[in-house]
């Protein structure tokens, strides 16, 4: 059982929010995990979007992503929590 709290920043330059076709945006967000049940751990997640029109009807999208995971207790936390958690 996990009971959890987070939040998420966002920073965006994307022209279009449900159609971009150039700009960018990044997300930085943080769970914390140990408020009841049996987990206790903070993940971090930074990601980000950049898109670029490349011509009339074709648009690039480069995605990056990175994260971690640790533990309150010093414990170790599963592999299968950190695949759980992990978008």
């Amino acid at each position: 059982i996990t009971s959890q709290v987070g939040y998420t920043l966002e920073y965006s330059t994307i022209d279009n929010v449900y159609n971009p076709s150039s700009g960018g945006i990044v997300d930085f967000s943080q769970d914390f995990a140990g408020l009841g049940g049996d987990s206790k751990f903070v993940r971090t997640v930074l990601e980000g979007r950049y898109y670029k029109e490349l011509t009339d009807s074709v648009v690039g999208m480069v995605k990056f992503q990175g994260g971690h995971i640790s533990s309150f207790n010093n414990k170790k936390t599963p592999l299968k929590m950190i695949d759980h958690y992990c978008k």
